[in-house]
């Protein structure tokens, strides 16, 4: 559903975010499936131009924007003017015992409006 959405309009320059867990902290595992998901994004999705993890974190470490504030509003206008991105998929990742719930939103970062939306639960 996320690549359809993104995919969409040919013009769009993404990223995915490192997942986070409800509490808003990076894990490993976010990390992975943030890694997960940039892949399967760009094999469906290969209209959109997307910016490679290790460039936008470059970038943000090179302005010094703070990780733990990529879920703000303003910092991801900030993030987007600075690599020239249209869309943000960012989410969660929460560990349920022997299973894991993915929620995924892909963000226009000018209007900040959800161009879609994805979610599920994934059994190791």
């Amino acid at each position: 559903k996320i690549a359809q959405s993104v995919g969409a309009d040919r013009k769009h320059v993404a990223t995915v975010l490192d997942l986070s867990d409800l509490d808003g902290s990076v894990t490993q595992l976010g990390k992975l499936v943030a890694q997960d998901v940039f892949d399967r994004l760009v094999s469906n999705a290969p209209s959109v131009s997307w910016i490679d993890s290790s460039r936008r974190d470059f970038i943000i470490k090179e302005n010094q924007l703070a990780a733990d504030r990529l879920m703000d509003t303003a910092t991801q206008k900030q993030l987007g003017r600075l690599l020239g991105l249209s869309v943000i998929v960012t989410g969660t990742v929460t560990e349920l015992g022997d299973s894991a719930r993915i929620q995924l939103r892909a963000v226009e970062i000018e209007t900040a409006r959800v161009i879609g939306s994805a979610s599920t639960t994934v059994v190791p």
